[in-house]
């Protein structure tokens, strides 16, 4: 599991760390409980701001509550499935935009959310739906989904 995005990120979370060993005590990981919310949001298919600000509002309940990380389901910014708004540039422009808001909104905490984002290599398929990994005010990286549905309007953007 180390060599996954998720394994590093717990890793990075509970202060493993060849050179400096575990965190100091007092600071964020130390011990190896992680609270975790489960923010099970009702998406609106297309409303990126909206669905965006219900995540801002879950982050802030998470902080609120003390919790480590804040976890939302697949594609919670945009809402699923978006079907062919996700053929439209402006929109995926939008979304990252978003994102953008939610990691600006992470500090103290770490985040994962559901997304479609464009695919930076430009091989296979031009979209991926993927879970930005964000932890303390910092876009982590993203881990992409590989089994995709190939069905109904998914197949046009899979």
């Amino acid at each position: 599991m180390k060599s996954t995005l998720l394994g590093k990120f717990l890793d990075r979370y509970w202060g493993v760390n060849e050179s400096k060993g575990y965190r100091k005590e007092g600071e964020r990981g130390n011990s190896l409980v992680m609270k975790i919310l489960l923010a099970q949001l009702n998406p609106i298919i297309g409303d990126l701001e909206g669905n965006t600000d219900k995540v801002l509002k879950a982050i802030e309940l998470g902080k609120q509550k003390g919790v480590d990380c804040v976890l939302f389901p697949e594609m919670t910014l945009c809402g699923y499935a978006p079907d062919d708004l996700v053929l439209h540039d402006n929109f995926i422009d939008e979304m990252e935009n978003q994102l953008d808001r939610v990691v600006r909104a992470s500090s103290g905490i770490s985040v994962v959310v559901g997304l479609i984002r464009r695919n930076p290599t430009y091989e296979e398929k031009n979209l991926l739906v993927s879970a930005a990994v964000i932890d303390d005010g910092n876009l982590v990286g993203f881990h992409d989904k590989w089994l995709l549905p190939t069905y109904d309007v998914l197949q046009l953007w899979c």
